[in-house]
Formats: structure tokens, sequence, C-alpha cells
């Protein structure tokens, strides 16, 4: 892999893996799939399927992170046949560690998944 944003951006989706592993989470980095992309990682928790778009960018996007999750989280679900999946956002955060990545959610998703 010769272009160094693919080779950071392929490094931070192999730590936040390994990351989720470590604490017993199962994970699966989703295979790049052209148009129809389904997301860099995913994971279930206490049965909610979330796609995880993951940024290792110098600048943040936040608008367009949201939008290029959410339109691969319905791909995600169209695909595995889901009602729905939840998209994440997790962006590296420059010199810390991956426990000190930024998890971004629309705030509606949020509060749905930790008050039912």
């Amino acid at each position: 892999m010769s272009n160094p944003s693919k080779r950071k951006g392929s490094a931070w989706e192999i730590a936040l893996r390994e990351h989720f592993l470590d604490h017993s989470i199962a994970v699966r980095r989703n295979p790049m799939n052209g148009a129809q992309d389904i997301g860099d990682l995913s994971v279930e928790i206490n049965g909610v399927h979330y796609v995880i778009e993951a940024k290792a960018t110098k600048a943040i996007d936040l608008p367009g992170f949201l939008k290029q999750a959410e339109v691969e989280a319905r791909h995600y679900a169209s695909l595995n046949r889901l009602e729905e999946a939840r998209p994440l956002v997790v962006v590296k955060r420059r010199s810390h560690g991956v426990d000190r990545g930024y998890v971004v959610q629309e705030l509606g998703w949020w509060i749905h998944d930790h008050t039912r």
C-alpha cells in the first residue's frame, strides 16, 4: 500500500479492531464494497448493530463523516437483512492512544440506545 493516507486509515482500523477485541467485543473488519460500502468495522452490542466509520484525518468534518456513516449503515443493514444498523464514527485523536479517540453519533440515536 503506497498511499500514506490509506496506510494511516488502515492502521487506525486495525488498532480499533484490536481495541474492541481487547475488551471482549466481537468486531468485524468489513470488506470494501465499492459504491455499496458497508463501513469499516461492525459490532453488535446488546442486540444493536453498529457500523463504524473509522477516521484518522487531520481535518475533522463531522457532518461529512456522519453522512458517510449513515449511508454505509443503511447498506450494511440491507445486505445483512437487518431492520437497521446504527452509524458511528470513531475519529483518531492526534498524539493519543486508541482509548482516547472520539466517538461521534447523533444525539437521537444515543438517547434511543441508552433509554430502552
